[in-house]
């Protein structure tokens, strides 16, 4: 009795040692496979740590302690492309960044996104809101409206709706510089001899006086669908006026624009590479920002001219701009340009 009484004791704490052996292997086997787990996704993290880490001096040493090298990255991850081509979204002949040059910090904030993404721009200077150009614009704007801020869509019904000149397919496929047309002339002082006829015949002027209508003290507002412009209202929304800041942009988007219609004496590739981005200095993009694009650009139909990126559905749902609006406006929604559309 005394001999078994004693070995239970021994039993009870040998099968105690057991489990707690037991319980031990078992979390370790968990933690081991934790660990596989995380070093089986760290590639993709890593990949993306290690582009920020080049892009920031007060971040890079942070993020190099938790970056893999590049090669460690899955092939599916990969960019495979041209060198060039890949610089400029892998379907673009050039990139174009519109920036105000005394808008420093954007554009260094634009540099940490370019080395993050390993692209390549130019920076176009943007005009200014305060500039006379504008200033031109506004008067001009106000003369065509009548010399008022204020023309209703019933008063407009007789209007002509926005159509392409009938040489346009002339006009797209020569060399030659285009000639000033349209709103072209608008940056010109009214009383020019460029501007002459438009002035004799615009709706603001009497007659065929040179006179020049006053300009209303209520602000312009924006125009949406065929010359349909709203009465300005103390509550009217921010994006709904057309203010210098926003004349500005339309003109900085039209000069670039231009510029791409008029290059001349370049032999490009192939067709499809005769594509230009113009961006933003405030624009953000996802790190497969390339593939994204590789994917819509499939979308595409034959002959395409434009495309539009970056604008949300919503938005344009919100505006009751699902359809695309062909009158020469901008509008913009949180800072953003979400349309342009040329006269």
């Amino acid at each position: 009795m005394m001999a078994s009484a004693s070995s239970s004791p021994r039993r009870a704490v040998l099968l105690s040692l057991v489990i707690t052996v037991i319980l031990i292997c078992f979390m370790l086997g968990s933690l081991t496979e934790f660990i596989h787990f995380e070093s089986s996704i760290s590639p993709v993290f890593g990949h993306q740590q290690r582009i920020l880490s080049q892009t920031s001096a007060n971040q890079t040493s942070t993020l190099a302690m938790k970056s893999t090298s590049v090669e460690n990255v899955p092939s599916n991850n990969l960019i495979i492309t041209d060198q060039n081509q890949s610089e400029t979204l892998g379907i673009a002949f050039q990139i174009m960044v519109l920036s105000l040059p005394r808008r420093t910090d954007r554009r260094k904030q634009m540099e940490i996104l370019r080395a993050t993404l390993g692209l390549r721009w130019t920076y176009v200077d943007a005009v200014e809101s305060t500039s006379a150009v504008v200033e031109s614009i506004i008067t001009w704007v106000t003369i065509f409206r009548g010399g008022s801020t204020v023309i209703a869509s019933g008063d407009m019904a007789d209007a002509d709706a926005f159509r392409w000149p009938r040489n346009i397919n002339a006009l797209s496929s020569s060399s030659q510089t285009l000639d000033l047309e349209g709103s072209d002339l608008w940056t010109l002082p009214p009383r020019t001899e460029h501007t002459k006829v438009q002035l004799e015949t615009a709706p603001g002027v009497t007659g065929r006086s040179s006179a020049i209508p006053t300009a209303s003290t209520e602000p312009l507002t924006c125009a949406h669908e065929d010359n349909v412009i709203l009465p300005f209202t103390p509550d009217l929304p921010e994006y709904q006026l057309l203010t210098p800041a926003k004349i500005a942009c339309w003109k900085s988007h039209l000069s670039v624009i231009r510029g791409i219609a008029e290059r001349d004496g370049e032999t490009l590739p192939t067709e499809e590479q005769d594509v230009s981005v113009i961006l933003e200095d405030d624009v953000d993009m996802e790190w497969d920002i390339r593939e994204r694009l590789a994917g819509i650009w499939t979308l595409l139909p034959a002959g395409w001219d434009m495309v539009f990126l970056g604008a949300s559905a919503m938005n344009f749902e919100h505006l009751g701009l699902l359809h695309l609006l062909d009158l020469a406006t901008l509008c913009w929604i949180r800072q953003q340009v979400i349309a342009l559309i040329l006269e």
